[in-house]
């Protein structure tokens, strides 16, 4: 199953993060010392959301042109009777 379309924005969001936070030369040793500990940490959670696996979910079955589709989740409790995928 492919990966959560709401997943990409964060983890793009965590990874400009990370590029802001990454120690540079100009930077004195506490700062680049805080630096690493913040690019890693920020790593540590890139790498905590792409190991986590994707729900496994069920295609939402719907009743074609059904008056009530917005509100019938389930095929089982519509009476209609024109179920399609």
């Amino acid at each position: 199953m492919s990966r959560y379309i709401k997943d990409l924005p964060l983890l793009m969001g965590l990874a400009d993060w990370q590029m802001g936070e990454a120690p540079t030369e100009r930077m004195t040793d506490a700062e680049r010392h805080d630096a690493e500990i913040v690019y890693n940490t920020i790593d540590k959670v890139i790498k905590g959301i792409d190991a986590q696996p994707s729900a496994d979910v069920v295609e939402v079955v719907r009743c074609k042109d059904c008056k009530f589709s917005d509100y019938v989740f389930d095929s089982a409790n519509c009476t209609c009777n024109n179920i399609t995928a």
